[in-house]
């Protein structure tokens, strides 16, 4: 029920999913989250769905992902799998709250994904 700029873009995740065996709705919902839906021109010009290195104090930092959004869906979702998944933060919990931390937002980004990964199972539900 969301028009958004990350339409399209469904073969990346697949993808980016088939690689990693992380969840494309996971990888949806997180890109969906740290790109404001890919409206962040910081994110659409970097390529990098996730915010990767992307941190409060400087987010011109963040990585370049790719020549395009959708390699930057594929390639940062590599990198979640290398940098989190292979070092057991396997939940949004340890992603935050374990040795890594990746979002300083804490709790609201928890809730931010989960809702939109709820919002996304029932709507494939209903289709």
């Amino acid at each position: 029920g969301r028009e958004s700029k990350l339409s399209g873009e469904g073969e990346a995740f697949i993808k980016a999913s088939q690689l990693t065996g992380l969840d494309p709705i996971f990888l949806l919902a997180l890109a969906a989250q740290e790109s404001g839906w890919k409206t962040s021109k910081l994110h659409s010009r970097k390529n990098n769905p996730y915010s990767i290195a992307m941190y409060d104090e400087n987010p011109e930092c963040g990585y370049i992902l790719g020549d395009e959004f959708g390699s930057g869906i594929v390639n940062g979702a590599v990198w979640i799998y290398d940098h989190y998944y292979c070092n057991g933060q396997i939940t949004l919990y340890d992603m935050i709250y374990g040795p890594q931390e990746y979002s300083s937002a804490k709790d609201d980004w928890i809730g931010g994904i989960t809702d939109i990964m709820e919002r996304s199972y029932k709507y494939i539900l209903n289709n």
